[in-house]
């Protein structure tokens, strides 16, 4: 098992960044290491989130909360793909 990033979660994890860094620059780096090192639990225990029932296949869509983070992924046979990545507060 391998983990991968969509383009959005990608995205995501840049615009949290930037966002942390004007309010507290040294916050940012940590924060994003520590929300990596939690998705990286994943490959020991990918059903570990809690699904996701409004999704076509809750089995395999979930959320894992890192911090004051929400972190969508799905399972797939050979990969965890992370699809989104939110802050709790924000608007959706």
């Amino acid at each position: 098992m391998k983990i991968v990033f969509s383009k959005d979660a990608k995205d995501d994890l840049i615009r949290l960044k930037q966002f942390i860094f004007i309010k507290n620059p040294r916050a940012a780096n940590r924060i994003i290491d520590e929300l990596i090192m939690g998705m990286k639990k994943l490959i020991e225990l990918p059903e570990m989130g809690i699904e996701v029932k409004i999704s076509p296949s809750p089995k395999h869509v979930r959320d894992i909360y890192i911090l004051k983070y929400q972190v969508r992924y799905l399972i797939l046979s050979e990969e965890i793909k992370i699809i989104r990545i939110w802050h709790q507060k924000e608007d959706r």
